[in-house]
């Protein structure tokens, strides 16, 4: 008969957050570490210009996505309290 060596790994969603963010993070020093090692070689003018572009871009992005988070929210307070006083009122 031949032995199977077997391991059973346990972790609850707080380890799996902690496992995540870790790999986020590598993954996010890994990505600058490439772009420094890109600046620091010769980089095409045009490149570096859409990079730049793309980045104020994904910028404005972000920050529009944030404002229509904030006004949806704010949209589903207004409607709760709304709710709330027809019931009660």
């Amino acid at each position: 008969m031949s032995e199977e060596n077997t391991t059973t790994i346990e972790y609850d969603e707080e380890t799996y957050r902690e496992v995540e963010t870790i790999d986020t993070s590598a993954q996010e020093d890994l990505e600058e570490i490439k772009a420094q090692e890109k600046s620091s070689d010769d980089v095409d003018p045009i490149e570096q210009q859409v990079q730049e572009r793309l980045s104020k871009m994904k910028s404005n992005m972000d920050r529009m996505a944030k404002e229509r988070d904030e006004a949806l929210k704010k949209a589903a307070e207004i409607e709760q309290q709304r709710n709330q006083k027809q019931c009660g009122g």
